[in-house]
């Protein structure tokens, strides 16, 4: 497999800014349970506990290039991600919770990341792979990385976005009774598999298998027998999750190939 990435850093270059994003995405939506998602709202101890997972997480993806240049850089990281959640959370209110909070939390987590490449490089941070001969090595590194942050992505962070989505309306669904099965949970569930299906298809550029799998989609809920808001409310969703996977696999696959 070929490797490209948009513009000409060096292998090395390109490998460091690679995993310094990939650290990010396991930290936010791997590493970063439900319940610390949630208790981090309230709690600063599991506010600073998601920072350590963060700073963790970053100095895990970042083996091959560890130096005490990159632990202090990912500190910062930690430190700014840290921040930035905690203002969030302290001005943002009910906005904080919403699908525009969600982007620009991820916007200013990225810039971060960025920055901290930028910073690296001037260093010479990225000379510093432990790797003596990491032409192959780094190919697959990249790619191998790239492709796992895509399916997490698609699974954890393409939830928070349909969720916070669906969120816009309120009271469309009617609430569970006792003994019912959890219909939330049986559609979280496919919309992983949906996802992963519709990603993996972008990534092999099989177009038009991804629109008969989407076609499908949309029969399967043409066949519903709820009121028509519900129905509305579960387009919603399924357009959702469709453009995140697509989103996704255009953009990893514009790197990988």
């Amino acid at each position: 497999m070929t490797y490209r990435l948009g513009f000409a850093l060096g292998d090395r270059s390109e490998t460091l800014l690679i995993l310094l994003v990939v650290g990010h995405v396991l930290a936010d939506f791997l590493v970063q349970t439900q319940g610390v998602a949630k208790r981090k709202e309230t709690s600063a101890g599991a506010l600073l506990e998601h920072g350590f997972w963060t700073f963790a997480t970053h100095l895990a993806v970042l083996a091959p290039f560890m130096s005490w240049t990159i632990a202090a850089a990912v500190a910062a990281i930690a430190l700014i991600h840290t921040a930035v959640d905690a203002v969030r959370i302290h001005l943002g209110g009910e906005w904080g919770k919403s699908l525009a909070a969600f982007f620009l939390d991820q916007g200013l987590h990225v810039a971060t990341v960025l920055a901290a490449f930028v910073i690296l490089r001037g260093h010479g941070a990225q000379r510093g792979i432990l790797i003596p001969y990491p032409g192959v090595w780094l190919g697959w590194l990249r790619t191998g990385a790239v492709l796992f942050a895509g399916y997490v992505l698609n699974a954890r962070g393409g939830s928070m976005v349909v969720l916070k989505l669906q969120q816009r309306f309120p009271g469309v669904v009617p609430e569970r009774k006792a003994g019912e099965p959890d219909t939330y949970e049986m559609e979280r569930v496919i919309g992983y598999l949906e996802r992963f299906l519709m990603f993996t298809l972008v990534i092999l550029n099989q177009w038009i298998a991804l629109g008969i799998v989407v076609a499908v989609r949309g029969l399967r809920l043409g066949t519903g027998s709820e009121k028509e808001t519900v129905n509305c409310y579960r387009i919603i969703g399924t357009l959702a999750s469709i453009l995140v996977a697509i989103a996704t696999g255009i953009l990893v696959r514009s790197v990988i190939f």
